[in-house]
């Protein structure tokens, strides 16, 4: 496995390149994260002894793109991925899948409603179905008082991960009006699996399994774990079912 740093367009892109791919799979990191995500290297160590390469994108206000969330829109990380997927279909191969976790899940399900023919296979794992409310739940973690009233009279919500930042109210508004707890027939079949975890304290479980009830989509619980998984054991546990899955795009 080769790791390889390109640009498309605006896009930084981490490319973990396999020796022959016959497939690639664009991962998709999570709010607050990178394309430097360890689980994404992870899953690379996995999926490039197949023949299937990595890419994986960073989201705007994220990793190399700064931390300025005014510019963070739905339709402008669509537009991202979109553009991930024509590097991937010029430089690497037309068999492409997804892996994506949380608010990378989010994306990619309103990328698969617009094109259901997009991917061979998509992994969510613990996808933000309602990333409103996950937003919610995260500024909770620092500030239990936090909540969609104070954020519009502010202005923004505070989120403390790695680093505190400021996320603007209006793209709260933006998540709120595209919530994924719903029925929607690109979501259904055999092309898609979710990965959740028991006990996520960022994801509501009873969205996940409403979501699931609607779509009908192959699923499987982590136990005794949360939304980031930090256990090694419990990470590999979902890394090796998604690479299990993704394996089927070649």
């Amino acid at each position: 496995m080769e790791i390889r740093y390109i640009k498309h367009g605006d896009i930084p892109i981490k490319h973990f390149a396999s020796d022959g791919a016959r497939g690639a799979v664009i991962a998709l990191h999570g709010f607050g994260g990178s394309k430097e995500s360890a689980a994404i290297e992870l899953l690379a160590k996995r999926l490039c002894p197949l023949g299937i390469d990595v890419a994986a994108p960073d989201w705007e206000a994220h990793g190399e793109r700064g931390r300025d969330f005014s510019r963070l829109s739905v339709d402008g990380c669509i537009s991202d991925l979109r553009a991930a997927e024509g590097f991937v279909r010029e430089n690497i191969s037309e068999n492409i899948g997804v892996f994506s976790t949380s608010f990378g899940g989010y994306i990619a399900l309103l990328r698969a409603e617009q094109d259901s023919a997009a991917y061979r296979r998509v992994v969510l794992r613990v996808p933000a179905v309602d990333m409103a409310n996950s937003m919610i739940n995260a500024a909770r973690l620092s500030d239990p008082s936090a909540s969609a009233e104070k954020a519009r009279s502010d202005g923004y919500f505070t989120l403390r991960m790695a680093e505190e930042f400021h996320v603007p109210y209006r793209l709260y508004e933006e998540l709120s009006a595209r919530s994924c707890v719903r029925r929607c027939p690109a979501w259904s079949g055999d092309k898609m699996i979710v990965i959740y975890a028991e006990n996520d304290e960022l994801v509501s479980r009873a969205d996940t399994e409403e979501f699931l009830r609607l779509n009908d989509i192959p699923s499987k619980m982590i136990t005794g774990t949360g939304h980031r998984m930090m256990a090694p054991e419990k990470l590999s546990e979902a890394l090796d079912a998604a690479a299990e899955f993704l394996g089927g795009i070649v």
